[in-house]
């Protein structure tokens, strides 16, 4: 990315020098695995901020190989491919091209709209994705999704992760499996940038876009830098997290945005930057 400079062996700095723009001297952590981190801080970047990584999950290959392969093989028994995200898609359609693709009779969801992009970059139509709200109650709440009684649906997810979708699925009547094509695991960053950010006064929000990754960070971090943390703006994706935020101790500033959306995510660090100043 342009502008951008390494420091240490997970984090990377971001900066702009251009006219006042709505995060011009702000620094965000951006805490997503690194494939998935670049449009986000290309955002904040065009916002005039400065993005400093720290990528405290990566994606592995799933344990469960064979149960996944199994799966995939019996696609012409399911009626619905859900995919919750993309990494869902990047790790999974893969596999499904190469065993010869979707079967002309199964349909596609996408939870939200990153999703059904990942989608498209690798050629799928999407039949079903909110309009609007990306979540997964939003598309639970399509109409498509009410009866499905005699359904068999296939979820793309990584290991573990909310059942609210299967749950549901199968209140609804529908037979569901899950395809689990990757798993998250603790990356172990170098954290001195940050700590030096911290010390100088020059980290004011952090960004976290899962309860998951938002533990990972804390529980990567020595007493010290959790104490820091916690008295940092934070803006998270969704109302559990701003639970979970609390929680662990957050007494700052928790700002949820809008959507799990790049751009709402910007919006909402924008917004708290405009009240914090």
């Amino acid at each position: 990315m342009r502008g951008s400079t390494r420091s240490g062996a997970g984090v990377a700095l971001t900066t702009t020098n251009r006219r006042q723009r709505p995060l011009d001297g702000t620094v965000v952590l951006v805490t997503r695995p690194e494939q998935q981190a670049d449009h986000l801080c290309a955002l904040i970047e065009a916002a005039g901020g400065t993005a400093l990584r720290l990528a405290v999950l990566a994606i592995a290959e799933p344990e469960q190989d064979e149960l996944l392969r199994a799966r995939l093989a019996g696609l012409k028994a399911y009626h619905l491919a859900l995919f919750v995200s993309a990494n869902a898609v990047h790790r999974g359609l893969p596999r499904v091209e190469a065993g010869g693709g979707f079967p002309d009779t199964i349909r596609v969801a996408a939870v939200g709209q990153a999703t059904a992009r990942a989608l498209a970059q690798h050629g799928r139509r999407v039949d079903l994705c909110p309009a609007r709200d990306f979540s997964s109650e939003a598309l639970l709440a399509l109409a498509e999704l009410q009866d499905l009684h005699g359904h068999r649906v296939l979820i793309f997810r990584g290991q573990g992760g909310r059942e609210l979708l299967a749950e549901t699925l199968r209140a609804r009547g529908a037979q569901v499996d899950y395809a689990e094509v990757y798993r998250r695991v603790p990356a172990r960053p170098d954290c001195s940038a940050l700590m030096r950010a911290w010390a100088r006064g020059q980290m004011h929000v952090v960004v976290a876009t899962s309860g998951e990754i938002l533990r990972a960070l804390y529980d990567l971090l020595e007493p010290h830098g959790r104490r820091a943390l916690c008295q940092t703006a934070l803006v998270v994706v969704s109302d559990r997290m701003l639970k979970l935020a609390r929680e662990l101790g957050f007494s700052a500033d928790v700002v949820v945005a809008e959507r799990a959306a790049d751009e709402s995510i910007v919006d909402a660090v924008v917004r708290w930057r405009a009240h914090a100043i």
